[in-house]
């Protein structure tokens, strides 16, 4: 008899038992071989954020983030721009907003 035959006579027969099992496998099999391709790859590069620059300020006891953006506004844009900026920055609104706090202030 030949080799491959041998072998095939002498080796293992392995049998999917669950159909929906083995295919949840290779599914996260193709999922975690995409994630580890795709972060190798830098397609998760954190390089186009929208803050670039920005500025740490802590709220002084009376400031409200009408009188914190004004300080940041140049006149330029509509102060309720940048107010909008810097809830969003910080996911707070006017009203948890506490003195002591810490803020990113987008510049």
């Amino acid at each position: 008899m030949t080799g491959a035959l041998h072998s095939r006579e002498n080796g293992k027969r392995y049998r999917i038992a669950s159909r929906l099992k083995f295919t949840i496998f290779i599914t996260i099999v193709i999922l975690m071989a995409v994630f580890v391709v795709a972060t190798m790859a830098g397609f998760n590069d954190v390089s186009g954020s929208a803050i670039d620059r920005f500025e740490y300020r802590t709220v002084a006891s009376g400031e409200t983030l009408w009188s914190i953006a004004s300080d940041y506004n140049d006149g330029t844009e509509d102060i309720r721009q940048t107010i909008y900026e810097i809830c969003q920055a910080n996911d707070i609104t006017a009203e948890t907003l506490t003195a002591g706090q810490q803020l990113v202030i987008p510049l």
